[in-house]
This record gives C-alpha cells, sequence and structure tokens, in this order.
C-alpha cells in the first residue's frame, strides 16, 4: 500500500515478516555473529515476476528462492512493496 509522503510498505503479512527477520538479526547480533546493521526488504508479486521470467525455486527449508529472470535480475515491475531497515541494538540493562 502506498502512503503520500511515506513510501511503499507491505501488507500486514509482510510486516509480520518483516518483524520476524529483524529479531532473528538481533539473536544473531546479540551473539556477536556479524551482521549488517542496514537492510532493504522487498515484496514481489510472484505472478507478474514469473510473467517476466523470474525463475523460483524451494531451498531446504520450503522458504520460497527467485533467482531472476535471464539477465539474473527482478524487474521493478514486478515489486509490490519495499522497506528500508535500519536495526540498532540497545542494552536496557
Amino acid at each position: 500500500m502506498y502512503k503520500a509522503g511515506g513510501g511503499i510498505f507491505p501488507s500486514e503479512q509482510g510486516r509480520r515478516d518483516i518483524e520476524s527477520f529483524a529479531k532473528l538479526i538481533i539473536w544473531l547480533a546479540e551473539r556477536s555473529i556479524p551482521v549488517q546493521r542496514e537492510y532493504v526488504c522487498i515484496t514481489i508479486d510472484a505472478e507478474k515476476a514469473a510473467q517476466l521470467g523470474v525463475k523460483f525455486f524451494h531451498d531446504n527449508n520450503v522458504n520460497v528462492m527467485a533467482v531472476g529472470n535471464h539477465d539474473e535480475v527482478i524487474p521493478v515491475a514486478a515489486f509490490r512493496s519495499a522497506i528500508q531497515l535500519e536495526l540498532t541494538i540497545e542494552d536496557l540493562k
């Protein structure tokens, strides 16, 4: 969904997926495992992406992965929403 002046935001399910991803990154960071601090989470319209030649597969954990089209990219026309995350960790003790 689009909010004027605020960018493009994911659906409620997409928002929950992003929150789960952020919790995983924080868990890794708390264990001193090097991680990035900034991420861009993009949801795509799988049907539109497939029409544009994007190939999909499942990994061993049944996550859906995309390898892109013949140029190894996912065309912007297939993007449904995007959000930039900047993760910070603060000790609350």
